[in-house]
């Protein structure tokens, strides 16, 4: 059998609150006028249960009970200036919908607003030890949408750290899917064509032949003005360079990998064209005789 036990609560109604194995239950009964939402708060903040509010029409009676009384609440919960603010999933502490009139309110704005009055256009409140539970006044402060939004984005990016690896694998799923979809297919070939639309050339000097030229200034192509003064610097400067065995004498000589020389200097240049040409009169002549 259990126990029943009387309850003091801030509203005019008896609280009533039964115990046993694994059970608990609250049941309050009020006159139907005063079932209000202040009554609730009442509950809720006693008990640390969320109670749902129902009528019995034929009694008259409103009944105040909580629906899930064999578990904790669902949401933990934070009140401020009598109103009951629950923790939603993404950690935000957000007051009942219909009991702040079909309007969506944050307990840390309207924290802010208690003490500071309205918050101004484009701004926005952040916690300062980024825990969105703790709502206390001193842990505020109003920043602009765009300061608050680099300061959270510095502290996601921070190279190798736990929380950017959570983040980053979080929203790299979502963001391949979106990309690859139609839509962010369209966007990006609107963007892409609006941000070619906007640029517009400069002028440069060639580092090699000292000539003006127009290019955009995301492809300077490395400070020349054409291909042949870039592949003329890079032949200077012997990056390319090898050791090669002359094809005449027994000597070596330094050449470009890319090049087709295969003899040492002049003189053994002279011979090699020496002997190609004797080597195709030979073949001449040798087709001539075996033609006759």
């Amino acid at each position: 059998m259990m126990n029943t036990k009387v309850l003091a609560c801030t509203c005019t109604s008896m609280c009533t609150r039964q115990q046993g194995k694994n059970k608990t239950s609250i049941t309050v009964r009020v006159p139907a006028q005063q079932g209000d939402n202040k009554t609730r708060l009442a509950i809720g903040r006693f008990t640390g249960l969320s109670p749902y509010l129902g009528t019995d029409k034929a009694s008259n009676i409103c009944l105040i009970t909580n629906s899930r009384a064999i578990r904790p609440a669902k949401h933990p919960i934070q009140c401020f200036n009598d109103i009951t603010f629950y923790r939603k999933r993404e950690g935000y502490y957000k007051a009942d919908y219909y009991q702040m009139g079909n309007k969506t309110v944050y307990m840390h704005r309207y924290v802010w607003k208690y003490y500071h009055g309205p918050i101004p256009e484009n701004y926005v409140i952040h916690h300062m030890d980024h825990d969105k539970g703790n709502n206390q006044i001193e842990n505020l402060c109003c920043l602009t949408a765009t300061a608050h939004a680099t300061l959270h984005g510095k502290r996601r990016m921070v190279k190798g750290s736990a929380y950017s690896k959570a983040h980053m694998n979080k929203i790299r799923p979502k963001a391949s899917e979106w990309h690859g979809s139609p839509e962010g297919i369209a966007w990006h070939a609107k963007n892409s064509k609006a941000m070619w639309n906007k640029k517009v050339k400069e002028k440069f000097d060639c580092c090699y032949c000292g000539d003006v030229y127009e290019c955009f200034p995301g492809a300077v192509k490395r400070g020349f003005c054409s291909a042949k003064c870039q592949s003329a610097v890079r032949r200077a400067s012997g990056i390319d360079n090898e050791v090669r065995k002359c094809a005449i004498c027994p000597g070596t000589f330094i050449a470009n990998k890319y090049a087709k020389t295969k003899t040492c200097g002049k003189d053994c240049r002279i011979i090699s064209r020496t002997l190609k040409l004797k080597a195709i009169i030979d073949a001449a002549r040798n087709n001539t005789e075996e033609m006759k």
